[in-house]
């Protein structure tokens, strides 16, 4: 059985279809900080890459059963951890 690690990425990083999980935020104002919290991105939350418009600005994610359009510079600052 092979054993699979986790690595820790920018959200923007992802690629579409894959999935990870929030592990902080960093580099980001606190009043957005505070607006992703608001949106539901908090540590230990699953989030998932739907798509990318077509000039990949913004970026479709799911998180909480819920579609979220939101700016790749945003993700940018949200570490998540993904199995390589």
């Amino acid at each position: 059985m092979i054993a699979k690690k986790l690595v820790a990425i920018k959200a923007n990083e992802l690629c579409v279809g894959q999935q990870g999980v929030v592990s902080k935020m960093e580099g980001l104002p606190i009043k957005t900080k505070m607006r992703l919290l608001d949106l539901g991105i908090t540590k230990g939350v699953s989030l998932r890459l739907l798509f990318r418009a077509p000039f990949g600005d913004p970026v479709c994610i799911e998180v909480r059963r819920y579609k979220l359009c939101i700016r790749k510079d945003l993700l940018d600052g949200i570490i998540v951890m993904v199995e390589r």
